[in-house]
């Protein structure tokens, strides 16, 4: 959501018009190459200036697969053309329902999609994937939030 009006010189605003600053609205991801085996449960952005954050809480309804690639969902909105993953924080979890536990994991854009990096057990930290930083499998969940220039 962008400023929800439009501000001129000289123009008195109402506290409707202040309190609607910074109201959530939710949105529905598309694309992504693991959409066959995710339900979104939360996804929602608020847009202020263009400062950007979006949050999201997706568990696997099935288990992906080797070919599916890395995790990924578009953004809500466009980002600043030309900045790279570095342009944008967000951070997260994990969490595995077999074994009740959770991997801290960053989120971050390149080219539209929204990406996921993980560290799993101290190894260099590499893009989230049906097998990294664990097996995958229905019930496991993903919480997340970014924060990013919007263009």
């Amino acid at each position: 959501m962008t400023n929800p009006f439009d501000f001129s010189s000289g123009a008195v605003l109402t506290a409707a018009q202040l309190n609607s600053i910074g109201a959530w609205s939710s949105y529905t991801p598309s694309g992504g190459n693991w959409s066959s085996v995710v339900t979104v449960d939360e996804a929602a952005y608020v847009e202020v200036n263009k400062i950007v954050i979006a949050k999201f809480k997706i568990t696997l309804s099935g288990t992906p697969t080797s070919g599916m690639g890395n995790f990924s969902i578009t953004q809500p909105v466009a980002e600043k053309g030309g900045d790279t993953w570095a342009g944008s924080a967000g951070g997260g979890y994990i969490h595995d329902s077999s074994t009740s536990y959770s991997y801290p994991v960053q989120s971050f854009i390149s080219g539209t999609d929204i990406f996921l990096r993980s560290t799993p057990d101290g190894a260099a930290d590499a893009n989230v994937d049906y097998n990294s930083p664990i097996v995958f499998a229905s019930g496991d969940e993903f919480r997340f939030f970014i924060c990013y220039e919007a263009a």
